[in-house]
């Protein structure tokens, strides 16, 4: 039977020592260390406090199970930036020493899993075809198993990331071909990028060492594209599957597309240039009329701050794009979610929020889920809801609560 654990990276107006005492207090079995700035400073850390940390856990009846090195914003404040396939060897030795010290305070501590994540695909790597992301990430991961003794590395696929599927993950856990390199399965990314997550989930399972879990809402699927204007009218855009934003890199304006709308914001245009991007854009058997928005219409909605944390997720999960283009989307993103669109914005593969809620307030079944797991998963299974940090005390007994109701069902 799988074991409850709970994660400091939700717990962060707490010290680590406070942090402790509560997730004992509410009765889960482990707790994730996260790093942090100020609470988990690895880089702070001397061999003196490591110890007295092990200490406070020998004299608890909770279990430290994972060291988490994945905290987003750690090394700077681009997400996930940099990561093990940035192109700068500098850069990406910064990322390999913060999941190698990882290492190093779990064996002290005593911990046995160590969890990261691959990172995105960026500009860098469109603009430099010539360099193989993979070879990158493999040679990272395979430097940061040097001396592993008795941890577990674990990788955990990102919504948006290079190893975004559970079948990502496990074909490069099969390529390194390392007993010490394992899969970190998380139930709501599964559901954002899984045609069947409870089935992908139980097949992939013998890979799996370790686990975390939220819950996920459905959201309106929004996809982030780049193109020319001319080029635009061969994209192959399934309006089934998701509506587009497609930022023109002619001009750097952009233009939304639905299924029953098409709305162009510019900078500036001439009725000249009006006329051609309505001869781009529409073909003779369209009916859809197309609207043109000036972006200085929308300078108020940029220190609007409705919607920012929805905004924030959506720009992170995007890969592959110039982040000065996706900072110019703000305002127009918030325009869609003002005038268009009721659902929270996303873009994921089945088009699901990527945005960690309290357990049952999402779609996610977590008693079938558990069903599943509960003949083929004896390990821990973390609550991460870092986003709810601020009413952390509402939220870290309710998770407990609803997750045993759904449990013992």
């Amino acid at each position: 039977m799988f074991k409850l654990s709970y994660s400091t990276n939700g717990l962060t107006e707490l010290s680590l020592k406070e942090a402790m005492y509560e997730v004992e207090k509410a009765k889960f079995e482990g707790i994730e260390l996260s790093f942090q700035k100020h609470e988990f400073n690895p880089f702070e850390l001397k061999k003196e406090d490591i110890l007295n940390i092990r200490k406070l856990f020998e004299n608890s009846s909770v279990k430290p199970v994972c060291i988490s090195t994945a905290t987003t914003f750690f090394l700077s404040d681009i997400a996930h930036e940099p990561s093990l396939l940035s192109l700068d060897s500098s850069k990406r030795k910064e990322r390999i020493n913060l999941i190698k010290r990882g290492i190093e305070i779990a064996k002290l501590i005593g911990i046995s899993v160590v969890s990261f994540q691959s990172g995105y695909l960026r500009e860098e790597h469109i603009n430099n075809p010539c360099i193989n992301p993979r070879e990158l990430l493999i040679s990272g991961i395979k430097e940061c198993l040097e001396d592993i003794g008795d941890v577990i590395l674990v990788i955990e696929p990102e919504p948006g990331m290079y190893i975004e599927t559970l079948e990502d993950a496990v074909k490069l856990i099969k390529e390194i071909d390392n007993p010490k390199f394992r899969l970190h399965i998380d139930i709501c990314h599964a559901y954002c990028t899984e045609k069947n997550y409870i089935q992908s989930m139980k097949k992939h399972i013998n890979y799996t060492e370790y686990m975390h879990l939220a819950d996920i809402k459905d959201g309106y699927n929004l996809k982030f594209m780049v193109s020319t204007l001319e080029d635009i009218k061969d994209l192959k855009l399934d309006f089934n599957f998701a509506s587009y934003l497609i930022n023109v890199k002619d001009d750097n304006n952009y233009i939304f597309v639905s299924s029953s709308q098409r709305i162009y914001f510019y900078k500036k245009l001439s009725e000249l240039q009006m006329d051609n991007i309505k001869q781009c854009l529409n073909s003779d058997n369209d009916t859809t009329k197309l609207e043109f928005v000036p972006m200085k219409n929308l300078d108020n909605l940029i220190r609007m701050e409705d919607f920012d944390i929805e905004i924030k997720a959506y720009l992170d999960s995007i890969s592959g794009t110039n982040l000065n283009v996706l900072q110019r989307a703000i305002p127009i993103l918030k325009y869609i979610r003002n005038e268009i669109v009721s659902q929270p914005i996303c873009n994921t593969i089945n088009g699901k929020v990527h945005y960690h809620e309290v357990p049952g307030n999402g779609k996610i079944d977590f008693t079938k889920v558990f069903k599943m797991l509960n003949d083929s998963y004896d390990k821990y299974i973390t609550v991460e809801l870092y986003n709810h940090s601020s009413i952390w005390k509402t939220v870290l007994y309710d998770s407990r609560k609803y997750l045993l109701n759904c449990i013992n069902k």
